[in-house]
């Protein structure tokens, strides 16, 4: 699969790779087809390294990541191929961090647990669930972050957009 995969920390670390080896599930995992993922802070931290925080390598960055299930692992129920979808970057269960601890989702493919995901409702794009979604208020509210086409505006304001 195509993906962007750090090999070592620093400038010169982080490559555009062509073949690295597709994920597989194992019982508990789903297989996510990225449709959009961000960078933020975390990522640029890994790549730069961070002290006392060894991190295995190769690894593929960005912890927010948003797209489709293409393959059930084993015991996984509740889900089904296609369900729009977006990780929860923290394993709250068994601990672990996306794109730090297991590969992101910088890349075409992206393997998680099931019970990271959290269900994209179809009023959200891709990009905006993976931009700054916060997975606990997704699942609460149908809107993730209000278009900047929509945000309040008055002359001399200043605006950062973010993602998309």
């Amino acid at each position: 699969m195509k993906a962007v995969v750090l090999r070592e920390h620093g400038e010169g670390g982080l490559r555009y790779e062509t073949g690295f080896p597709d994920p597989t599930p194992g019982a508990g995992d789903v297989v996510v087809r990225v449709r959009a993922a961000s960078l933020n802070y975390h990522d640029v931290f890994t790549r730069r390294g961070m002290p006392g925080i060894k991190i295995p390598m190769p690894a593929i960055m960005g912890l927010d990541v948003a797209g489709e299930i293409a393959v059930l692992g084993p015991g996984v129920s509740g889900w089904k191929a296609g369900d729009r979808v977006l990780g929860d970057p923290i394993n709250r269960v068994e601990g672990g961090l996306v794109g730090e601890t297991v590969h992101g989702g910088l890349a075409e493919y992206c393997r998680l647990r099931a019970h990271q995901l959290v269900k994209i409702p179809d009023s959200v794009s891709f990009a905006e669930a993976a931009k700054g979604a916060n997975p606990r208020r997704l699942g609460r509210c149908r809107c993730v972050l209000r278009p900047a086409r929509q945000a309040r505006r008055r002359h001399g304001d200043r605006r950062h957009r973010v993602g998309g």
